[in-house]
């Protein structure tokens, strides 16, 4: 008698199938018949399987959540929190070139500090409401935000912080950005779209790739230290007064054309156009769009379902296995495929992260892989549609499949190793190893010698163990510029910066000085902390955001409140300096004015941001 799928344990059925199945096939799957639907639905083992789909779904395979029985939500009902189209998106901090996705002078009064400029309260950007946000996360410029709905978009002018002159960087192409038309043929390419004339290629390769505008930079190009006033992370210099920014009238939106009657058979050519999304885009709100691929059955259910971002470049992950950038090289609002030459196309990407000027990804079967530029799109490539790049990566050696997880910040890679239970740094120069010709080899000795154990870290849970705290293991790790954490299965948190990460002490037998311990986060189940250019930014358990660190230019993105107000209230924890506001106990961000709890966050620069649910009282 032949088995079926009844035929497996209900271990299996809730446990491992569901690890292989896309957050749809899952909830698919459950309608075959209705033992299978009460045994994902309505049985105690649910409990793991609403586990794995709130992992898949939210968090891009990060550590699964500890949940606090204190909170009485079990993991469907958090899944169920995280889905409720009532949540809202809320950002607060530096809002130059509407990066907050709004003028400070539409706000209300009372979230903005004297004289007009910064946002120090959490404000709504009411364009996403009764929507479904799947992520939303900063780079240096910009907020990034994913919906349900798979469609991704940016706050502000542009994700990119030079936008006035072509200056590239990595993870992009340095050589040369992406080929482009010139405004003369753009203007007659358009022409032949809409007349008829011209070929069929020509005409489908210009949709959906018009330019976005060229706006001014706003970081600037001094370093800074770790105090806050000279951190390399080029914070922007708060303007005297109010922000006014205006209405940019050369914004080029991204249009699909129709389809004029009487043309040539298309279905053979990747198809640019996008359906219309339900979320109004504005001036200070922009989709970004997914480049055209060679399979056509991929293209029409593709879907975004991770997304990372560096200083200025973004990447996502689609529900296909594929791998996409917007960087410096980018032209458009429409990303690169990125391929990675020499790994099989079907191994499965399990994680993608995108650091200060860097990106990286585990893949089964290989191990971490680091892409440190890539080539450009060729005017070959543009006239035939083919928006396609090849990484210039490596992969780490001695990482397959033994990645517990990692992080990427300024020219270094962070990663637990399974199999030894430590802590590794990966060091290189970034634009050194994109210079080189593309065609030259990194030996395998080169990539050891990049390779360090960080014993400071390694050191440190070997003390505990000794002193009889057992089995402490790293588990989850996050970055921002030279500034990470690190937390154990323990519920500790541990905070490193630069000096973590290079400096060695007088007798050089240990490299890096000893984790910074914050009492207020320990055994407080922390589910994120996420890093700005100086302030931090912590999810507790409760669903409340705490925050700390360095307000500089009074631009608000601690989230606490006026400057002043809150040195007055917490002289323990905050004082005011110069026009800085220094908060060096964690101190929680200010609600929305109603019950609920914070599901989603995120942090850089000089801006912060997340995700509110309303719940009962």
């Amino acid at each position: 008698m032949a088995l079926t799928i009844l035929d497996l344990g209900e271990d299996i059925l809730t446990s491992e199938i569901p690890k292989y199945l896309s957050p749809e096939d899952i909830f698919n799957l459950s309608l075959v018949n209705k033992y299978i639907y009460n045994l994902y639905h309505c049985s105690i083992l649910s409990t793991r399987l609403y586990q794995i789909l709130y992992n898949k779904k939210f968090t891009n395979n990060e550590n699964n959540y500890t949940i606090s029985l204190k909170n009485k939500l079990n993991w469907k009902q958090l899944f169920q929190l995280r889905c409720s189209r009532d949540q809202k998106v809320y950002t607060w901090g530096e809002p130059q070139s509407g990066r907050l996705g709004f003028l400070p002078s539409r706000v209300d009064h009372s979230h903005v500090s004297f004289g007009g400029w910064a946002v120090h309260t959490p404000t709504n950007i009411s364009e996403f409401n009764d929507h479904l946000i799947i992520d939303i996360v900063a780079n240096g410029f910009s907020f990034i935000i994913l919906t349900n709905a798979g469609e991704l978009w940016f706050t502000g002018i542009t994700w990119k912080g030079m936008a006035n002159r072509q200056q590239l960087s990595t993870p992009g192409p340095i050589s040369n950005p992406d080929y482009r038309p010139s405004p003369g043929e753009l203007a007659l390419d358009t022409l032949h779209s809409q007349t008829g004339n011209g070929n069929v290629a020509s005409r489908r390769s210009i949709r959906g790739v018009m330019p976005i505008p060229l706006m001014n930079r706003r970081y600037r190009d001094d370093d800074a230290d770790d105090s806050g006033s000279n951190t390399g992370s080029n914070s922007p210099t708060p303007p005297p007064g109010p922000t006014n920014v205006g209405l940019p009238q050369s914004r080029r939106r991204l249009q699909p054309q129709p389809v004029e009657t009487g043309e040539p058979d298309l279905s053979s050519i990747p198809d640019l156009n996008h359906p219309p999304s339900k979320i109004q885009e504005t001036n200070f709100l922009t989709r970004l769009y997914l480049p055209p691929i060679a399979d056509i059955q991929q293209q029409k259910t593709r879907k975004i379902v991770s997304i990372s971002t560096g200083r200025e470049h973004i990447i996502a992950l689609d529900n296909h296995n594929n791998v996409y950038s917007w960087d410096t090289g980018c032209s458009t609002n429409m990303g690169v495929h990125v391929t990675f030459p020499g790994i099989d196309k079907g191994a499965l990407v399990t994680k993608i992260v995108a650091g200060w000027n860097l990106s990286a990804c585990t893949i089964a079967g290989y191990g971490l892989v680091i892409w440190y530029s890539r080539m450009p799109l060729s005017k070959s490539q543009y006239d035939q549609s083919i928006f396609e790049s090849q990484a210039r990566y490596f992969i780490v050696p001695f990482t397959k499949d033994d990645i517990v997880d990692f992080t990427v910040g300024s020219d270094y890679v962070l990663y637990i190793k399974q199999s030894e239970d430590k802590l590794y740094q990966f060091r290189m120069d970034a634009h050194d190893f994109a210079q080189r010709n593309v065609d030259s080899v990194i030996s395998n000795d080169e990539l050891f010698n990049c390779i360090s154990p960080m014993d400071n870290f390694n050191n440190w849970k070997l003390n505990y163990e000794n002193q009889g705290m057992e089995n402490i293991k790293f588990t989850k790790l996050n970055s921002c510029y030279t500034n990470f954490v690190v937390f154990t299965n323990h519920d500790q948190v541990l905070v490193g910066s630069r000096k973590h990460l290079v400096y060695e002490n007088e007798d050089g037998d240990e490299k890096g000085a000893k984790p910074k311990i914050i009492p207020e986060l320990q055994g407080q189940n922390i589910k994120k902390l996420v890093i700005g250019d100086y302030h931090y930014l912590a999810l507790t358990n409760d669903g409340d955001i705490l925050s700390w660190g360095r307000e500089s230019g009074r631009c608000g993105c601690l989230g606490l409140g006026d400057t002043e107000s809150v040195a007055n209230e917490h002289p323990e924890s905050a004082r005011v300096d110069g026009t800085a506001l220094e908060v060096t106990k964690p101190l929680r961000v200010k609600n929305p004015p109603y019950p609920g709890k914070w599901v989603a966050l995120t942090a850089s620069g000089w801006h912060s941001g997340g995700i509110y649910v309303p719940v009962d009282p």
